[in-house]
């Protein structure tokens, strides 16, 4: 992030972020392994979701913060705060974090232990159900913002807190939804999939939105739309964790969350695309996302009835 600051080229910008996002991947899984070896299967939701929080609560704090910094300073200033902000949490990981003091985990062949994941259909109902939702949360990351713009005249500057609302809701579903599948019995998948049902109501609702809505209307609906589109990810990574099993976790949430990133980045420029066919009209791209979610649903239901 603090080269991205240095060069205006965007061929070297993409360069440099395919860096930053070498390092984003790997604190995935590795974070996701490491509560869900500290925690027991009765707190290991709660404690997932908790954990997860970090990234919706880093993308409002970043949404009411960057574009900020930006106006005021230039775009260059405000990569350089996300470039601090990755310091500081590597510095504090790196003084608070204690290892798990278990005993060294039975190693395992990776083309071996790769083709039984991909065989096991709990494994590929996740990460068909982690696919989508990916793609419905990255779409809402990039394009609210303009959607509001562009359809319902809000300012770039007001959009942002509208998004910075979406996502600390997000922070409140991550906890709630992952606290929610530790009492339910079975409630991991079921979690997921009312998480996938809700978000796709969410992509319906803003492509029917009338022109002209109400600040305050749409300040509560993308409240309620955030909360399951960023809280769906502590349950699902708990789901991933314990499907593995054995001492496999880090790959299992290694693969899980590469299917995921396959999403992250065919959705932004996909529904992009679909945006500019129709001539600047979000409807039919909000439409495509959610027969998308609702595909991902039935598979998922299909994958729930199966276990």
């Amino acid at each position: 992030m603090a080269l991205a600051a240095q060069v205006d080229s965007y061929l070297w910008l993409l360069v440099i972020f395919a860096l930053a996002g070498s390092g984003y991947a790997t604190a995935q899984p590795g974070g996701s392994k490491v509560v869900a070896a500290w925690f027991p299967s009765h707190e290991r939701g709660l404690a997932m979701g908790i954990r997860q929080t970090g990234l919706p609560l880093g993308g409002a704090v970043a949404a009411a913060s960057l574009p900020w910094a930006a106006e005021r300073f230039g775009i260059e200033a405000a990569l350089l705060v996300a470039a601090g902000a990755s310091i500081a949490g590597g510095v504090l990981f790196s003084v608070l974090y204690r290892p798990v003091p278990f005993t060294a985990e039975e190693r395992y062949r990776l083309g071996q232990r790769l083709r039984a994941l991909v065989g096991d259909f709990r494994i590929r109902t996740a990460m068909w159900a982690g696919l989508v939702m990916v793609s419905a949360q990255f779409a809402v990351l990039s394009y609210l913002m303009l959607y509001l713009r562009d359809v319902q005249d809000v300012p770039l500057a007001r959009g942002a807190w509208l998004l910075f609302v979406a996502q600390m809701s997000g922070v409140a579903g991550r906890v709630v939804l992952a606290r929610w599948s530790d009492l339910t019995p079975g409630g991991r998948l079921p979690t997921v999939l009312g998480a996938i049902l809700a978000t796709a109501a969410g992509a319906f609702v803003l492509a029917a939105l009338p022109v002209g809505v109400p600040l305050i209307i749409l300040y509560v609906l993308v409240a309620v739309i955030g909360f399951w589109t960023f809280g769906w990810y502590g349950p699902w990574v708990v789901l991933v964790a314990e499907t593995a099993g054995g001492n496999a976790v880090g790959l299992t949430l290694a693969l899980a969350m590469t299917a995921n990133q396959l999403g992250l980045v065919a959705a932004p420029p996909l529904f992009g695309l679909i945006v500019d066919l129709a001539d600047t009209n979000y409807r039919p791209a909000w439409s495509a996302l959610g027969l998308a979610l609702l595909l991902a649903a039935s598979r998922t239901y299909a994958g729930h009835r199966r276990t």
